[in-house]
């Protein structure tokens, strides 16, 4: 069976390794709407398809494993807006489902991990024009979840305390308690879960209850925002700190739970954003889809820059992006597949200088291959390096010591093998490379498809 690795060469500095290579995975020529991960396998991701008009084809649910590029069909026929798991009782994944294409509107909701589903939007009024636009578990009690609604006549947010089984109206459109808008985003404080945040489209409210949606406050309302709100991000380890994403208009920052708001777009030139993530591992650390372009704030949305996904991928626009901690990547679903890049390879001590001077290392080349990959080092000085296979665990599955003459190029070559010669199955490994005796060091991320 032919084998294809694909290298991502990245550099440690400041304790973060960043490489800015993407790479198209899974799912080419296909629209991905929306990720979440699988909880109990952060390894595992779904990843749900919307419907193509042009085809007139219907959307699909898929499930991916980014350490061995599997990927599996588990629903079809649908059109899929949102997908939502839970952290606290983990089995539970539940999908936003869209009317496209003579696909069908409404919640489905697993119990499995995915491997069953089941309809459950009982309580849902759902008209032909109006569709799933939104969801949210809440993190602290899965029993709890906010659905949001969208169409032709306007939306309606909508929340249940039985995991679905039943869902009821937590708007009062009426007294303008919501108002008469796409229910688009929703955020649940992980703290104080009885604090909802919900954006709408439109005019681009945020509202605010303290008691699970029984009430509404407008706490955001600065006349018309382009197309609305279409995230919310809070910050996990201090609740008061909330970004909200508005598509035509960028991100704004509260630092005091809602009660003032402050525009965060320095360093943002596309404004066309619509998905923000957070880094489990630093909350500094986010993450933004942005028309074209993928942004990274490592300040808390003070300042962005954009890395160079648009500069290798041409037409297709980003319509969500999100962390996986445990694999280190970002993952982006695009109008043209699923793609993926490098975060964060290994957390080290900041107070050390941790990038090697004394080599450097070069592209591998070839780059796709089959079997033998060989990546060229230059050194700067005499020099005798530790090279180490480790995988995503931290184990150390093969190393070995090479020499090298200052001036000198080096080519080191890997056919894939153990000690005891013994072919690494598929999934992800880090070469790292490091002076021996040293903590310096430079890392490379392969990932072994067979």
């Amino acid at each position: 069976m032919k084998t294809i690795i694909v290298i991502m060469i990245t550099l440690l500095i400041n304790g973060a390794a960043y490489s800015q290579e993407w790479s198209q995975v899974s799912l080419i020529g296909e629209d991905v709407k929306a990720l979440a991960i699988q909880q109990n396998n952060s390894a595992e991701i779904f990843a749900g398809t919307g419907s193509n008009f042009s085809t007139q084809t219907s959307g699909k649910l898929y499930r991916y494993n980014v350490s061995d590029n599997q990927l599996d069909t588990i629903y079809e026929s649908v059109s899929v807006s949102a997908i939502e798991s839970n952290s606290v009782q983990d089995s539970i994944i539940y999908v936003g489902l869209v009317s496209a294409n003579m696909t069908q509107a409404g919640i489905i909701r697993s119990n499995d991990y995915g491997e069953t589903w089941n309809w459950a939007d009982e309580g849902i009024e759902l008209d032909p024009e109006s569709s799933v636009i939104s969801l949210k578990i809440d993190p602290t009690n899965s029993q709890y979840a906010y659905a949001g609604i969208g169409g032709f006549y306007g939306g309606a947010a909508y929340g249940t305390a039985n995991a679905g089984s039943l869902w009821v109206n937590i708007g009062d459109i009426q007294n303008g308690e919501i108002p008469d808008e796409h229910i688009s985003a929703f955020a649940v404080d992980p703290e104080q879960p009885n604090i909802v945040y919900v954006g709408t489209l439109g005019y681009g409210y945020i509202l605010k209850s303290l008691n699970r949606g029984a009430d509404w406050t407008i706490i955001f309302d600065e006349g018309m925002m382009e197309r609305g709100c279409v995230d919310i991000v809070i910050d996990p380890t201090n609740t008061q700190r909330i970004w909200a994403v508005f598509q035509g208009n960028g991100i704004y920052r509260s630092d005091d739970g809602g009660g003032s708001w402050i525009e965060s777009n320095d360093g943002i030139s596309d404004l066309t954003t619509r998905d923000l993530d957070l880094d489990a591992n630093d909350p500094n650390h986010l993450v933004l889809a942005s028309g074209l372009k993928v942004y990274e704030s490592f300040d808390g949305g003070v300042t962005w820059m954009a890395d160079s996904l648009y500069t290798s991928v041409e037409g297709p626009y980003i319509n969500t992006v999100m962390f996986s901690a445990q694999t280190d990547l970002i993952i982006c679903g695009m109008t043209n597949g699923l793609w993926v890049r490098d975060v964060i390879t290994e957390r080290v001590d900041h107070s050390v200088s941790h990038y090697p001077t004394s080599f450097e290392l070069k592209s591998a080349t070839p780059n796709p291959f089959n079997h033998n990959t060989s990546i060229p080092i230059h050194f700067y000085q005499d020099e005798q390096l530790s090279v180490s296979i480790v995988d995503l665990t931290g184990s150390i599955r093969f190393e070995e010591l090479i020499s090298g003459r200052k001036d000198q190029g080096f080519l080191w070559s890997w056919p894939s093998l153990d000690h005891n010669s013994t072919y690494f199955n598929s999934g992800i490994y880090i070469i790292q490379i490091k002076p021996a005796g040293s903590l310096s060091f430079t890392t490379v991320k392969v990932c072994l498809i067979k």
